[in-house]
């Protein structure tokens, strides 16, 4: 790991942050994003450096007296530089209580003092701030950075950067960060190969959709924690419609506003919304809604018609416990739907709670004094296995798997086609670690060789060699195959809910779900209990409770 980066490292990877956009979306890119990076190239260094730094901090807003970087040589002049190129403004859009929380106590005494007439000394600075928010209300932004004698700027082609990134990264949570952590050796990225011919997005229309939903986002979840009804009922009446190519995005909004408006008790509204999502859980929450409403029998032909094509596990479930409800005893559906077992083995265990001990940690302490080893793996152990024992093919250089260098995983991990894109691979695989030798030895050279490497499947602060020694030499081969399979068969959903713990004795093991008083297992804990239970694989969940002190 290096001990520091190198000097200006932030604009380098700028630079080729937006040479790498630039080269593979020339095409979709419009005349003011791609003037953007020539003029931006046209900058003097410090000038570039100084905007750099400015976009990857926290603002949008700066003091222009706060700015202090070794490596740039003059920073009023690159200000000035900056806001002559139209680079950075004044702040002339921010409001008064953008420019009050970069005050000091000091200045806002001397602020308080000024337009009110008397002294503030004896309040602290948020009641400095309160008195003075809505007393300098409408006074002008220029007449109070008068006042205050310093001067703010703020970058802008903020919308154009939002552009590059999401044509980099594929989304609008990833940052100029990862350069960095990868350069540190904190988080590095696999070496995978870039399919060059490939594209995130193909066309504008896609991309611009894409930021649409982004901001759609955003302003449901405000309007939803602003708890404005009529707010968010006008908001459904402008819903875009649904483009298939980016279905799950969009879904995720449509399910969060109706459930809200079930919340609100707009239950035809809600029902309405949900027929246009693709994604659970929007069928199950409209079967409910049709029986809450009155019309079991359309409820029930809902639950068959997800029982007859499920979009996953859960909602199978669903459609089959809810038919048993609403359905009358007679109904000849009854006798034709499958039995789901909750049966689950448990056990009691009374324990003295300790300070800083969490529940897990107190039935691991239990489990070492039993003679025991004991390790709380909830969702690190599986998953790690399976993305060490196929870290080559989850890497494999797949058409289009692959747009930028700081993914975690391919781009289509939660798509039906990830595993069929890959199908020899995995067979293969599967075929050469039912050997159990096999499978021990590719496990322990990928965590040796790939340690600290970014992988969706891997996490590693949870994982020691000594925990998956002793898990590949007391879980049988035939076992870790059964789970590899079921994650398989649906990442989105089975990459967790696995058992807290993981309990091993001289030849045997045991997966151990802890919970203390009140708690109980989730619906994704069952199912997974439930598959443990139909293939032999010894898991059991432990009550915790507290003797009266």
């Amino acid at each position: 790991m290096p001990e520091k980066l190198s000097a200006g490292y932030y604009l380098t990877n700028f630079v080729y942050f937006l040479d790498f956009v630039s080269e593979r979306y020339e095409r979709i890119l419009n005349v003011a994003e791609k003037s953007f990076f020539n003029e931006f190239r046209a900058l003097s260094q410090d000038a570039q450096r100084l905007y750099v730094r400015l976009y990857s901090r926290k603002g949008p807003l700066f003091r222009t007296d706060k700015l202090s970087y070794e490596d740039i040589s003059d920073i009023a002049i690159a200000v000035a530089e900056l806001i002559e190129r139209g680079f950075v403004d004044c702040g002339t859009d921010c409001s008064t209580n953008d420019i009050l929380a970069l005050c000091t106590r000091v200045e806002l005494l001397h602020l308080h003092e000024v337009n009110k007439g008397i002294s503030g000394s004896i309040l602290t600075k948020v009641e400095l701030l309160a008195a003075l928010a809505e007393f300098l209300e409408d006074l002008k932004c220029k007449q109070l950075q008068h006042q205050l004698r310093f001067t703010l700027i703020q970058p802008t082609h903020l919308d154009k950067l939002r552009v590059y990134s999401l044509l980099f990264f594929g989304n609008l949570h990833q940052d100029m960060t990862d350069f960095v952590l990868h350069e540190l050796g904190i988080t590095p990225f696999e070496s995978y190969e870039i399919d060059h011919e490939a594209r995130f997005f193909d066309d504008r229309e896609l991309l611009e959709q894409t930021l649409a939903l982004y901001d759609l986002s955003e302003l449901s979840r405000k309007i939803i924690d602003s708890g404005e009804k009529k707010m968010l009922l006008t908001l459904c009446e402008s819903l875009p419609d649904r483009n298939p190519d980016l279905g799950f995005r969009y879904d995720r909004i449509v399910n969060r506003i109706a459930r809200q408006l079930e919340r609100y008790k707009c239950f035809a509204e809600a029902f309405e919304l949900y027929q246009h999502s693709g994604s659970v859980p929007a069928r199950e929450r409209a079967a409910r809604l049709l029986h809450k409403m009155g019309f079991s029998d359309a409820a029930a032909e809902a639950c068959q018609e997800i029982f007859s094509s499920p979009w996953d596990e859960a909602e199978y479930e669903f459609a089959v416990k809810f038919m048993r409800q609403i359905l009358d005893k007679d109904h000849p559906l009854q006798s034709t739907l499958p039995r789901i077992s909750s049966r689950v083995q448990t056990d009691e265990l009374a324990l003295n709670p300790k300070d800083d001990y969490s529940v897990e940690s107190l039935v691991c302490e239990w489990a070492e004094e039993q003679g025991f080893s004991a390790y709380h793996v909830e969702n690190d152990l599986f998953p790690g296995l399976f993305g060490l024992a196929f870290w080559d093919i989850i890497f494999s250089p797949v058409r289009g798997a692959f747009f930028n260098p700081f993914q975690r995983a391919p781009a289509d991990l939660f798509h039906s086609r990830f595993v069929d894109a890959r199908a020899g691979g995995f067979a293969d695989r599967f075929a050469y670690i039912k050997d159990h030798d096999r499978l021990a030895s590719t496990v322990i050279k990928h965590y040796r060789s790939k340690h600290g490497i970014a992988n969706r499947f891997v996490h590693w602060k949870g994982l020691s060699e000594e925990l998956l020694e002793l898990a590949l030499s007391r879980i049988p081969t035939t076992n870790l195959v059964l789970v590899f399979e079921r994650m398989m068969s649906d990442f989105r959903n089975n990459l967790s809910g696995f058992p807290d713990l993981i309990l091993f004795s001289d030849h045997t093991y045991q997966l151990v779900e802890v919970k203390g008083p009140g708690d109980r297992l989730q619906m994704n804990q069952q199912r997974w209990f439930r598959f443990f239970r139909e293939k032999n694989i010894p898991a059991m969940v432990v009550n915790v409770s507290y003797p009266l002190q």
